[in-house]
């Protein structure tokens, strides 16, 4: 007797089990009615990775929007920080008058380290350059040719060092000056001191 035939004694109904019938009814016991055999596998693991892939996806996407901002900030940010300022001292001072704001001057060069430190973390931070836009004229005298024009007109200021900041009210007398680096908190307080004895 053969596995087939032994099956229908435990099954109630009086026909044994034909091999139709197995293949007509693919894992009955284990798949409820209406369900796929499929299912399982789209609403547990495969599902989990899908959705997991979705939330990866969406992620990448943010990380890519957040990069590509920072990437813009570090390419125009500092561009637009130095938009506002004069390459003349002349032109910078007239500017003064016409506001009645204080002048500031940088001097640097190309070729300092110090310099470029300076004018990416002080210069360049959000708080000092909004200050610097809404109470100053700014000047940026580059000394990087040594045998130029502002070489002259620095040594005339004496400026010995790069970098050297000095500060000018409306009237063109000196009421601040900085040679070398600072923090961001001492150059704000440097700026707010002048600004207001310049009036």
């Amino acid at each position: 007797m053969g596995c087939l035939e032994q099956v229908p004694s435990r099954c109630s109904g009086s026909r044994p089990l034909r091999p139709a019938d197995v293949a007509a009814r693919p894992y009955q016991s284990e798949v409820s009615a209406g369900d796929s055999p499929w299912r399982g596998l789209a609403g547990g693991r495969y599902g989990a990775l899908k959705r997991a892939g979705k939330s990866t996806t969406l992620v990448l996407f943010v990380l890519l929007i957040v990069g590509s901002l920072l990437a813009a900030w570090k390419i125009t940010g500092p561009a637009l920080a130095w938009s506002n300022w004069h390459d003349d001292l002349g032109e910078g001072m007239e500017a003064s008058q016409v506001t009645g704001k204080p002048v500031l001057v940088l001097y640097t060069a190309d070729w300092s380290k110090p310099g470029h430190q300076f004018k990416r973390e002080v210069l360049g931070a959000p708080q000092i350059v909004s200050y610097l836009r809404r109470e100053y004229v700014c000047v940026k005298i580059d000394l990087t040719d040594r045998a130029g024009p502002n070489q002259e007109m620095a040594s005339e200021f004496g400026v010995r060092a790069i970098p050297t900041i000095q500060i000018f009210d409306a009237r063109g007398r000196p009421i601040g000056s900085r040679v070398g680096s600072v923090s961001v908190p001492e150059m704000l307080k440097l700026l707010e001191t002048c600004r207001a004895v310049s009036g």
